[in-house]
Parts: C-alpha cells; sequence; structure tokens
C-alpha cells in the first residue's frame, strides 16, 4: 500500500488559496454534473485543510459553476456574512467574528473576501453564503446527533430544490462523507448514525459528491491555542497514507491494482480532531463504519499541518 500511496496520487504544489485551477482539472472529472459537493475535514484548527478547501472552493465555482458555498452555522449568522458577500454590508471581519467559533479564523475570512471579490468582478452571476445548521432543539443523546444530521440534509436538499444553484458543503467528515452505519467513537464510547451525507447519496444519487481531506500529523488550533498532534494510530487510513511532502489527491474510484481496490474497500477508521478533541489523547476520537471508496470519490492527504490563525477580534454572538 505504501508504494500505491506514494505514486497512486497527483501532487499538489504549490498547494495555495490562490494556486493554479489547472492543478485541481482532475476533480472536474470526478465532481461531473453535480450539483452539491461536500468537502470533509477531519478538523477545522487546521490551516492547510482550510487552505485547500478554500482553493477547491475556487475551482468549483470558477470552472464548475458553483454558486453557493454553506457551512455549519445558523442562518440568522449566515446572513450577515451572505450581505457581506453580496452587497458588501458591514465589515467582513465582523460577519466571520460572529460565527462559531471553529470558522472564526483568518482563513475563513479569507474565504468570505474571496467570495465578495468574485460576486463584485460578476455581479450578474453571484456567490451565496448559505448558513446549513439547524435551529436550537429539545432533543438530546444520540438523538441530539441524528436530528443535527437529519436537519442538516434537510437544509442542503432544500436549497438545492427551491434555489437550484450548484451548493458545496463545507463541514466536518464525519457529516459529508457517505456513510449510512457511521459511527464516532471517544474512547471506550460508540454512537452509530445515518449521517447527512448518506441521505444527501440517496436521495441525489450522483448528483452528490464527496470529497475528503486527511492529514498524518501536525499542530492545530481548535480556539484553546495550539495542540500537537502526534502520529496516527496504526489502524487509522492516515497512518497508511503516510507523510508526503506536498499535498496528494487521490481517485478514490479510478481503476488501480486489486490489492489496492480492496484496502479501499475494507473497513476504514479515520482519526478525528473536533469539539470532544482530548490534548491528552489526540487520537481518542475516530471514525468508523464504511470504506474509504465508499465515504468519499476522492481524497486529499496531506503530511504536516499548522495551527489555524484565529480572529484576535473576534466577538463572541449573542446567545
Amino acid at each position: 500500500m505504501s508504494a500505491w500511496a506514494e505514486t497512486g496520487g497527483i501532487q499538489l504544489e504549490p498547494m495555495s488559496a490562490t494556486g493554479p485551477l489547472d492543478a485541481l482539472e482532475p476533480l472536474g472529472a470526478i465532481v461531473g454534473d453535480a450539483g452539491v459537493v461536500g468537502i470533509g475535514v477531519p478538523t477545522h484548527g487546521a490551516r492547510e485543510l482550510t487552505v485547500l478547501t478554500h482553493w477547491i472552493v475556487r475551482f468549483l465555482v470558477e470552472r464548475l459553476g458553483f454558486r453557493a458555498v454553506g457551512m455549519d452555522e445558523e442562518s440568522n449568522v449566515g446572513g450577515p456574512v451572505d450581505a457581506y458577500v453580496q452587497h458588501g454590508a458591514g465589515e467582513a471581519r465582523t460577519v466571520v467574528g460572529g460565527l462559531w467559533p471553529h470558522h472564526r479564523t483568518v482563513e475563513v475570512l479569507d474565504i468570505v473576501e474571496w467570495m465578495r471579490v468574485f460576486t463584485q468582478r460578476t455581479p450578474q452571476d453571484p456567490v451565496r453564503f448559505v448558513g446549513l445548521e439547524p435551529d436550537e432543539h429539545d432533543s438530546e443523546g444520540d438523538d441530539s446527533m441524528a436530528y443535527v444530521e437529519s436537519r442538516l440534509a434537510e437544509a442542503v436538499l432544500g436549497w438545492h430544490d427551491n434555489v437550484g444553484s450548484k451548493l458545496v458543503v463545507i463541514s466536518g467528515a464525519t457529516h459529508t462523507a457517505v456513510a449510512p452505519d457511521r459511527t464516532v467513537t471517544i474512547g471506550p464510547e460508540a454512537v452509530t448514525h445515518r449521517n447527512a451525507g448518506s441521505r444527501l447519496r440517496e436521495r441525489l444519487g450522483a448528483g452528490y459528491v464527496s470529497l475528503g481531506l486527511t492529514f498524518h500529523h501536525g499542530v492545530v488550533d481548535l480556539g484553546s491555542g495550539p495542540h500537537e498532534i502526534p502520529v496516527p494510530p496504526a489502524q487509522a487510513v492516515e497512518s497508511t497514507l503516510g507523510e508526503p511532502s506536498t499535498p496528494v489527491m487521490f481517485d478514490l474510484h479510478a481503476d488501480v491494482a486489486e490489492p489496492v481496490r480492496r484496502w479501499l474497500d475494507a473497513p476504514a477508521t479515520m482519526r478525528l480532531v473536533g469539539p470532544a478533541f482530548d490534548p491528552d489523547e489526540p487520537s481518542k476520537a475516530l471514525m468508523s463504519g464504511g470504506s474509504l471508496a465508499q465515504w468519499f470519490e476522492s481524497l486529499v492527504h496531506i503530511g504536516k499541518v499548522g495551527p489555524v490563525t484565529v480572529l484576535a477580534s473576534a466577538e463572541t454572538p449573542d446567545t
């Protein structure tokens, strides 16, 4: 598997939010005519993953005609961001400072400011910002996560059915992966739910494409300061994918040697660094319940990441 991990993908160099879109051209064939693309990350705290997301969003908007970018934000918070993108209302730093803490970063600010520039350049064909997070609710426990997954899928499908413009969904991989039996394990506790990505695939078929981003090790900042993330546990896919010096993009449905295909189709485990992150056990949270080839059409793997830059002047939204 190490040989395929080293030579079976496309190196993305240099990686930059303003990088050449031609380097991402292979994504065009993978996305095809899909109207919804999910970009799933294992953490929101890594700079390189957010920069890579920005680069992919640029490609989807500028080359494939996507005209909406959705994040897991409530509509009353996403509204001011969209007003800034559409009309220049308010200040970019202020509206991004009203997002959830994991989105209050310079890297997300860069995405929003780019969306504004694009819309100014093509006012007759603007790009929109969409808040996709469900409203507060009273359900608790396991049912709470099931509710979030169903409501996220409903929000995406509502945009698809009622607005119609192509939508990029930026969220955690646990939400966007095509995983009807997705299991999140935090230490000894394991919870299984049918996630949003599987609901979107069931309803849209090939009209929903799932892209995954992973990393091997580095430093992340989830808003409470930088934390070292060591090499992944041996059972995680990131361990097999290794430590490339530049990001590598894999087509997980391409023709490959039989041993590689068996690995891609085998049950997989992926590390998560999110709300349940424990600095004393940085590999405590894992996703399973499916294979890489089931979860994603394409995957980009990065060797080493650094922390996002948290907005120093971010304001805490009213609650």
